[in-house]
């Protein structure tokens, strides 16, 4: 009996940059990681097809089409329009033929097909049988149980290692990433983890938008990494990991997911997150200014604060950052709040401007600042209120 003829691919390229494209992320955009899911899914099935088209033309075939997506058939059908205006897909011959393609998708069909056609051809030349297109493929033969046919070439032997060494095992992100030390500088510590995980071949994107930062507004992991099967999403923090990063890292959901932090120390059990904290080349910026900060308070910081200072640092310079806490200081105002006011007046009215005199009997202040105080304590009471009624409840 003979061999079936071949339809569709068993493969399709795949960029490891896709998701950057700007059609792309405008499906993401729409419907999270739902539109990723269905171009690519819908790319699957069309490429499995002898013509590179998907029959949508019955209830039947959308409904499985949907299922296969995971979303009602209703949201398919919106997904589709979405699609169409992005010119994902052909909208004409949809509408003409009810079936799903694109030229790029039936251009990549046609060469494979012809392909195919010329091999059928040459194979039939070499057996001296005439093909057409309804000729279906012979079976291959055993040469062992047919006589008369051009002996088997010998198989080529396979190379051994002529050092005898045991291939080298590739360490995983974690391993590889345990060992790291970057300078205390955002930039330079983000390039310094890129190079070391593209030494151990990775191949590094930066800034990966992922849909939702934790207030609904579309946020950037640091790092994302791969390795033949394997993908690494990391972030980078100050002293303790931050909400806004465990969030934006959870929506990787088959990633290896890595909070670095940056001179921290101590350990943290956060489920399905590695935390690692990162030695310092050099001990300076946030280093510098949490020693500064503590000294001035006479204690060590909050949890409130070490999350705020790397915030404040990541906004403004280590210098101005260092300069607001001192004059906090010279004024005895020892709530970090009164340094953001300092920064804040520094960025709307220039750091250069010089102070109003003050009153006599009055205290030296920055002009405003005793409102932005004023209601940043009162939502910290509020807070304070708020957690000792809830641990009196309990």
């Amino acid at each position: 009996m003979a061999r079936p003829r071949k339809k569709g691919l068993d493969y399709f390229s795949h960029d490891v940059n896709a998701a950057n494209d700007p059609k792309i992320e405008a499906m993401r955009a729409l419907y999270g990681n739902d539109g990723y899911a269905f171009y690519f899914i819908l790319l699957e099935q069309v490429y499995q097809t002898g013509d590179g088209k998907i029959d949508l033309s019955t209830d039947l075939n959308r409904t499985v089409i949907a299922k296969k997506v995971d979303v009602t058939v209703d949201k398919f059908l919106e997904m589709l329009d979405s699609a169409f205006e992005l010119k994902l897909f052909d909208k004409k011959t949809f509408l003409k033929q009810k079936k799903l393609t694109s030229n790029g998708i039936g251009q990549r069909i046609s060469k494979v097909n012809t392909e195919r056609a010329k091999k059928r051809q040459r194979n039939s030349s070499d057996n001296g049988e005439v093909m057409d297109d309804k000729t279906p493929e012979k079976p291959r033969q055993n040469s062992g149980e047919t006589k008369g046919e051009t002996p088997e070439k010998p198989r080529k032997e396979k190379k051994t290692n002529i050092n005898n060494k045991p291939p080298i095992a590739l360490l995983g992100a974690v391993a590889v990433l345990s060992d790291l030390k970057v300078d205390d500088d955002a930039t330079l510590a983000h390039k310094q983890a890129m190079d070391l995980l593209e030494q151990n071949g990775y191949v590094c994107q930066k800034e990966y938008y992922v849909p939702n930062r934790g207030d609904g507004q579309r946020g950037r992991i640091d790092i994302v990494a791969a390795r033949g099967d394997e993908t690494v999403a990391i972030e980078f923090d100050h002293l303790t990991p931050r909400e806004k990063s465990i969030f934006k890292l959870r929506q990787m959901q088959n990633a290896i997911k890595i909070i670095l932090l940056r001179g921290g120390n101590g350990s943290f059990d956060i489920p399905g997150i590695t935390v690692i904290p990162v030695a310092l080349k050099h001990k300076t910026g946030i280093s510098e200014t949490v020693l500064l900060w503590e000294s001035i308070i006479g204690r060590a910081l909050s949890s409130y604060e070490c999350e705020r200072i790397p915030d404040l640092l990541d906004t403004y310079s280590p210098e101005w950052v260092d300069e607001a806490m001192r004059i906090a200081a010279d004024n005895s105002k020892l709530k970090l709040s009164y340094v953001e006011g300092v920064l804040e007046r520094w960025q709307t009215e220039g750091k250069d401007k010089p102070r109003e005199k003050r009153k006599s009997g009055t205290p030296d202040k920055f002009p405003d600042l005793e409102d932005v105080m004023r209601r940043q304590e009162e939502e910290m009471e509020k807070e304070k209120t708020a957690r000792e009624a809830a641990n009196d409840a309990v």
